[in-house]
């Protein structure tokens, strides 16, 4: 036989459409049927409170994790540079981008190369006798693990500056 729904009287008092429970098996089903009701309508406001959350973004909002894509763009003809010798003129490192990053607006590579004579321009301001000191490649760097040069590399890196500004203009 099928329990029908709970109700509350203005007293307080629980008892169904039919006739009031007598027995505590009987009250206990009245309770049971009762919680039921309830936490099914609660469970159902939840599911649209649920559904009504909308989450949007600034258009100026940040749409990746990481850093920029020129610093992501210097860091990578540094390492190509320093550690990978893949880079020995201006069209080895116009043939790397492309490679990597496929077409890239000339304002990310103005904003590159402005971090890479940055870090020129740090690297001029230690002292020649400090030759084993080393600073992070960018100011805004990831701690430990960035890239790290040293007053031993500023003439490489001169060199390289050099190339990168011909790659964004030559043809």
């Amino acid at each position: 036989m099928a329990k029908r729904p709970c109700c509350l009287d203005i007293s307080g008092s629980f008892y169904r459409e039919d006739e009031q429970p007598k027995t505590l098996e009987e009250f206990e089903d009245v309770i049971q049927s009762c919680l039921n009701v309830v936490i099914a309508k609660v469970c159902d406001q939840f599911k649209d409170e649920k559904k009504a959350i909308k989450v949007s973004f600034d258009e100026g909002a940040k749409k990746h994790d990481g850093p920029e894509l020129s610093t992501q763009i210097a860091e990578f003809v540094i390492y190509n540079y320093f550690e990978k010798p893949r880079i020995s003129c201006y069209n080895d490192i116009k043939r790397l981008l492309v490679k990597r990053y496929g077409h890239i607006d000339i304002q990310t590579l103005r904003e590159a190369k402005s971090l890479l004579n940055d870090m020129t321009g740090r690297l001029e301001k230690i002292p020649s006798y400090m030759v084993h000191s080393s600073i992070s490649l960018f100011r805004r760097s990831m701690g430990a693990r960035g890239l790290k040069l040293g007053k031993r590399h500023e003439s490489h890196l001169k060199k390289l500056v050099g190339m990168y500004i011909a790659s964004m203009y030559m043809p």
